[in-house]
């Protein structure tokens, strides 16, 4: 209110801050970051920034989705990822396109979901940006575990041993963090069949048909998460989406 009144920050900034403010894990109100990041995004227009709008749209499609608003979640990540693309901002695109796939998996489009999946891991895969590559990293993982639950085992697995041969490339490059891949392979690892007998079977006669080392990479895959609360993976997913449109912009 003091930066508001003293105007040492621009409105449209002053509404951002203050939609991440009732964005808090303590202060949760989608419906009230929703609206101060209508008003960020209406202040925004009398003086462009184009980096803040690009901040304020990622973070309503998110806001929006809490809420049960799809169409509009859905309109509004349209909008955000042609945006991130004319300002050539590859990690928030893929970002975008993953959080619109899991939206439209959400809705029981699962067809348009692994359009927009590809879309990250097609573009992104060739990139010599870690950050871009750690995005095609977490796209996958999404694909593997739609796929499990479309009980396309075959594809899951190549997706798996794909998403291994990109970490793998990536522990050579400069830039992820101290314990990243370890990180990133130990989700692999801990994504297994939670359905019993018959799908380990089905598992098994694949793994047979698998090489070592990928045998041994695929032999501990679909350890999956569900033990734990979806609640939990929804909360994850959530603040990993927010913390990295943040952190980049």
């Amino acid at each position: 209110d003091k930066a508001e009144e003293q105007k040492v920050i621009t409105p449209a900034r002053i509404n951002y801050l203050r939609s991440m403010a009732h964005g808090n894990q303590n202060l949760d109100s989608p419906s009230l970051v929703e609206l101060y990041l209508r008003r960020a995004l209406i202040a925004e227009k009398t003086t462009p920034n184009p980096r803040l709008r690009l901040q304020a749209l990622s973070s309503l499609v998110d806001a929006l989705q809490r809420q049960g608003k799809y169409s509009e979640a859905i309109q509004v990540a349209q909008e955000s990822i042609e945006l991130a693309r004319n300002l050539n901002i590859r990690v928030v695109e893929y970002a975008l396109l993953s959080h619109l796939a899991n939206t439209l998996y959400q809705l029981g489009q699962n067809n348009d979901g692994y359009i927009y999946l590809k879309q990250i891991i097609d573009n992104g895969s060739k990139s010599e940006n870690v950050r871009e590559l750690a995005q095609v990293s977490y796209a996958y993982g999404l694909l593997i575990n739609e796929l499990i639950e479309e009980k396309r085992y075959e594809e899951a697995l190549n997706a798996v041993i794909q998403r291994s041969e990109l970490l793998e490339c990536m522990k050579n490059m400069p830039g992820p963090p101290p314990g990243y891949i370890d990180q990133q392979k130990a989700y692999i690892y801990s994504i297994c069949l939670w359905d019993k007998k018959r799908k380990q079977k089905k598992l098994i006669k694949l793994l047979c048909k698998q090489t070592f080392p990928n045998a041994l990479i695929a032999a501990t895959i679909f350890c999956r998460i569900s033990k734990m609360p979806s609640a939990t993976r929804t909360y994850y997913k959530k603040y990993r989406y927010l913390n990295l449109i943040g952190k980049i912009l």
